[in-house]
């Protein structure tokens, strides 16, 4: 007898079977033969692709089955990669021994070298079905579960040099870099690369290859302990800096393959950045990599802005070698998204120019204004980028703590409101005498302390960017004002304020008012709009939520309108009814008339949603 009752969330899987069988003809290896199998394998991960692709708009539908699918395709990958790893120095063996026998030697070679360009193409089956896994559930989730041990270290890294060689050969970069040139490639690499050339319609793709094997690789070298404890080779490296040897450590090996990725075009750029950040802000590593990963990186940006190759370059160096033609845009957008990500996970003291701590940070930062101001005008990425080191260093120089005086409504857990409600006193209002009813606490001693002026040039940088061209960067810019308005001392936070207000001061400036309207939204939402301000901040939000400017034979204002009602709902989240109690009826009337008369959708959608929080 069935019972009514409500299906779990399993059943909107509804093509998990599927799924996993095909799965596991990726996984396992038959005995047919090898044309027959790359088919076979061609056929499922197309049909794995087309079935995942349906769940990019809601991911999480995979969470319960997720681990399931990510460990049956990376452990037969990790299977074959230690393989392939243990293989080679089976062949070094065998070519160090080789006296006699010659023919027979070439013949099982070569049926050696053929069974190991079949447990490649595997493994590119396999990482390239982990990718499309990684595609619609995120990398940063994905990369949680893959193994971790270190063991791996070595033959992922191995792998990946191997991959990263093919890579470098079809674009026609091979030789340009020390790193390249260093990278021991086996027969067996160079014949699947010709046959990656003859057959163009394989569905395993190289690039994906490479991406999931740098974010295995972000994740198993977080290792909790020295890398040099776990270097095979270590004991018979002699590294010459002066000669530029041919033999590098495990440590410098990971960090000058991560950062052979940072020009890539697609994906792999973000994360071989991310690999390298993760490294980089690795205790043992801070002391030499990181600040030498600093130098490259004004350099690079230099280079960039003033297309003449720094005099002060090192020709011999190790980790980070200049490349030989003047850095593209994607190079300064893989080393921004590296500086971005390390200045987030990084320690704080080991950012500041204090105690002998990256000397390098003054030149990168003086640098980083200058290329912003005169060679991102073109590229989107490349501003968005920009404003967000920005507001990340800018952040660093500040003490890590939030202001004291900043607004504090209070909880508002609906919970505790249940829980409570019995016990606590109600006042007309609504609000509950036992939450902490925010009152702007005075000034203290603590609130007022030196501000440097790396902080002030952050924020003119981010004041500027609300006015960009660009609707993500004027985003990126209001939140960046938000966090670091957060650190600042009351005084300051006045003035950023002002800033915010005068931009509003040019009616015909469509970009101006909608980044201050976010940004205004943003020191609201963090109680960094107190509310003495309200009076001269409510008129321009009124005023916002009317925006129309002709244009020609157009008008616009349609993305003002709509920030200025998201503006007034972070209002009314923000703030206390009792606060904005004397604003209500100035901005019912405005939200009313644009929430029926608007000729656009979405604004009429925020103009309601905003008026049922302002009346609440």
């Amino acid at each position: 007898m069935t019972s009514n009752v409500a299906s779990s969330e399993n059943a909107f899987f509804v093509e998990r079977e599927e799924v996993f069988g095909l799965i596991s003809s990726l996984s396992l290896q038959n005995s047919a033969t090898p044309d027959t199998q790359q088919i076979c394998q061609d056929v499922a991960l197309r049909r794995l692709r087309a079935i995942l692709d349906k769940y990019l708009e809601c991911p999480t539908l995979l969470d319960p089955h997720l681990e399931s699918m990510v460990h049956q395709l990376i452990l037969p990958a990790r299977a074959i990669v230690h393989d392939l790893f243990l293989n080679q120095f089976a062949v070094e063996s065998e070519d160090t021994n080789e006296d006699e026998g010659c023919d027979e030697t070439d013949e099982a070679k070569k049926i050696n070298q053929d069974i190991i360009i079949v447990k490649l193409s595997n493994l590119m089956h396999l990482l390239s079905a982990t990718y499309a896994i990684s595609k619609v559930r995120g990398r940063k989730y994905i990369q949680r579960l893959m193994p971790h041990d270190a063991v791996d270290v070595e033959p992922v890294l191995t792998i990946l040099r191997w991959f990263g060689w093919i890579e470098r050969q079809e674009r026609g970069l091979l030789g340009q870099s020390d790193s390249a040139q260093r990278v021991d490639i086996p027969d067996c690499i160079r014949m699947l690369q010709r046959q990656l050339n003859e057959v163009k319609d394989c569905e395993a793709k190289l690039w994906e290859s490479v991406h999931t094997l740098l974010t295995w690789l972000g994740i198993i070298s977080l290792v909790p302990f020295d890398l040099r404890s776990i270097d095979s080779s270590l004991e018979d490296v002699t590294i010459d800096d002066s000669s530029g040897g041919n033999s590098i450590t495990l440590v410098q090996s990971i960090v000058s393959t991560s950062a052979s990725h940072l020009g890539d075009y697609g994906a792999t750029r973000e994360t071989a950045a991310a690999c390298l950040a993760s490294l980089l802000s690795r205790p043992d590593l801070q002391d030499l990599e990181l600040e030498e990963f600093v130098e490259w990186s004004v350099q690079i940006l230099y280079w960039f802005r003033t297309s003449q190759r720094p005099c002060d370059s090192k020709a011999t160096q190790l980790l980070f070698p200049m490349p030989d033609e003047a850095p593209s845009i994607f190079i300064v957008m893989g080393v921004l998204q590296t500086l971005v990500t390390l200045v987030k996970t990084g320690h704080r003291s080991n950012l500041l120019s204090t105690e002998q701590k990256l000397k390098g940070i003054e030149k990168l930062w003086e640098q980083s204004i200058l290329v912003a101001e005169k060679k991102a005008a073109g590229s989107v990425v490349l501003r968005k980028l920009f404003v967000k080191l920005f507001a990340r260093i800018g952040c660093s120089y500040l003490p890590p703590k939030v202001a004291t005086w900043r607004y504090q409504r209070g909880k508002r857990s609906l919970v505790e409101n249940l829980m409570k409600g019995t016990e606590s006193t109600r006042r007309d209002d609504g609000s509950s005498d036992k939450c902490d009813i925010n009152k702007s606490s005075p000034l203290s001693s603590d609130d007022l302390f030196f501000v440097p002026d790396q902080v002030e040039d952050a924020a003119d940088q981010l004041l500027r960017s609300l006015t960009d061209p660009a609707t993500i960067v004027r985003w990126s810019a209001a939140k960046g004002i938000g966090r670091l308005t957060e650190r600042l001392p009351a005084v300051c936070a006045d003035d950023v304020l002002d800033a915010i207000l005068k931009i509003c001061s040019d009616p015909e400036q469509d970009r101006a008012w909608h980044g201050a309207c976010l940004a205004l939204a943003e020191l609201a939402r963090r109680g960094l709009l107190l509310p003495e301000r309200l009076g001269e901040v409510i008129p321009i939000v009124v005023r916002a939520i009317g925006y129309d400017v002709r244009r020609g034979q157009h008008s616009v204002g349609t993305h003002v309108r709509d920030a200025s009602c998201y503006t007034c709902w972070a209002f009314a989240r923000a703030y206390e009814p009792s606060v904005l109690r004397p604003h209500v009826r100035m901005l019912s009337v405005a939200l009313v008339l644009t929430s029926l008369f608007d000729r656009e959708v979405n604004c009429r959608r925020a103009a309601s949603a905003a008026f049922q929080e302002v009346c609440t």
